[in-house]
Protein backbone atom coordinates (compact mmCIF):
# COMPACT_ATOMS: atom_id res chain seq x y z
CA UNK A 1 0.00 0.00 0.00
CA UNK A 2 1.48 3.39 -0.97
CA UNK A 3 1.98 6.19 1.51
CA UNK A 4 -0.48 9.05 1.28
CA UNK A 5 0.36 12.35 -0.39
CA UNK A 6 -2.73 14.19 0.81
CA UNK A 7 -2.18 14.28 4.57
CA UNK A 8 -0.37 16.44 7.12
CA UNK A 9 2.80 14.30 7.17
CA UNK A 10 3.31 14.63 3.41
CA UNK A 11 2.48 18.35 3.63
CA UNK A 12 5.14 18.89 6.30
CA UNK A 13 7.71 16.86 4.36
CA UNK A 14 7.09 18.59 1.03
CA UNK A 15 6.99 22.03 2.72
CA UNK A 16 10.34 21.33 4.40
CA UNK A 17 11.92 20.15 1.17
CA UNK A 18 10.78 23.37 -0.54
CA UNK A 19 12.09 25.53 2.30
CA UNK A 20 15.50 23.87 2.59
CA UNK A 21 16.05 22.93 -1.06
CA UNK A 22 14.02 25.41 -3.12
CA UNK A 23 15.47 24.05 -6.39
CA UNK A 24 14.21 20.50 -5.70
CA UNK A 25 11.33 18.95 -7.61
CA UNK A 26 9.00 17.13 -5.21
CA UNK A 27 7.25 14.06 -6.54
CA UNK A 28 6.35 10.68 -5.07
CA UNK A 29 8.06 7.71 -6.68
CA UNK A 30 8.37 3.97 -6.28
CA UNK A 31 11.50 2.93 -4.42
CA UNK A 32 12.89 -0.26 -5.85
CA UNK A 33 15.47 -1.09 -3.17
CA UNK A 34 14.81 -2.75 0.15
CA UNK A 35 15.17 -0.45 3.14
CA UNK A 36 14.59 -0.77 6.87
CA UNK A 37 11.45 1.32 6.37
CA UNK A 38 9.50 -1.88 5.75
CA UNK A 39 9.64 -2.52 9.49
CA UNK A 40 7.88 0.79 10.25
CA UNK A 41 4.65 -0.16 8.44
CA UNK A 42 3.34 -1.60 11.72
CA UNK A 43 3.63 1.88 13.26
CA UNK A 44 2.09 3.96 10.48
CA UNK A 45 0.74 3.44 6.97
CA UNK A 46 2.73 6.45 5.74
CA UNK A 47 6.45 5.74 5.49
CA UNK A 48 8.34 8.23 3.34
CA UNK A 49 11.72 6.98 2.15
CA UNK A 50 13.55 10.28 1.99
CA UNK A 51 16.83 11.63 3.25
CA UNK A 52 17.39 15.32 3.77
CA UNK A 53 21.01 15.03 2.69
CA UNK A 54 22.34 16.41 -0.54
CA UNK A 55 24.40 13.77 -2.28
CA UNK A 56 26.93 15.20 -4.71
CA UNK A 57 29.01 13.35 -7.29
CA UNK A 58 31.83 12.57 -4.85
CA UNK A 59 29.35 11.27 -2.26
CA UNK A 60 27.59 9.04 -4.82
CA UNK A 61 30.89 7.40 -5.75
CA UNK A 62 31.36 6.34 -2.11
CA UNK A 63 27.88 4.85 -1.59
CA UNK A 64 28.09 1.13 -0.76
CA UNK A 65 31.85 1.20 -1.19
CA UNK A 66 34.93 1.06 0.97
CA UNK A 67 34.84 3.81 3.59
CA UNK A 68 31.24 4.71 2.69
CA UNK A 69 30.44 8.28 3.75
CA UNK A 70 29.12 11.66 2.71
CA UNK A 71 30.87 14.99 3.11
CA UNK A 72 30.68 16.85 6.40
CA UNK A 73 28.97 19.74 4.58
CA UNK A 74 26.23 17.48 3.24
CA UNK A 75 25.90 15.69 6.59
CA UNK A 76 25.36 19.01 8.39
CA UNK A 77 22.84 20.07 5.75
CA UNK A 78 20.93 16.86 6.48
CA UNK A 79 20.87 17.69 10.19
CA UNK A 80 19.51 21.15 9.35
CA UNK A 81 16.84 19.54 7.20
CA UNK A 82 15.77 17.24 10.06
CA UNK A 83 15.60 20.18 12.48
CA UNK A 84 13.38 22.09 10.08
CA UNK A 85 11.17 19.04 9.45
CA UNK A 86 10.63 18.53 13.19
CA UNK A 87 9.72 22.20 13.57
CA UNK A 88 7.23 21.94 10.70
CA UNK A 89 5.74 18.70 12.08
CA UNK A 90 5.30 20.40 15.47
CA UNK A 91 3.37 23.18 13.76
CA UNK A 92 5.75 26.00 14.64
Amino acid sequence: MPSLTNDSAWSALSRTISEVYPDAVIAPYLMMGATDSRYFRTLTPNVYRFTGNRIDVEDRERIHGTNERISVKNYLAGIGFCERLMTNLAGS
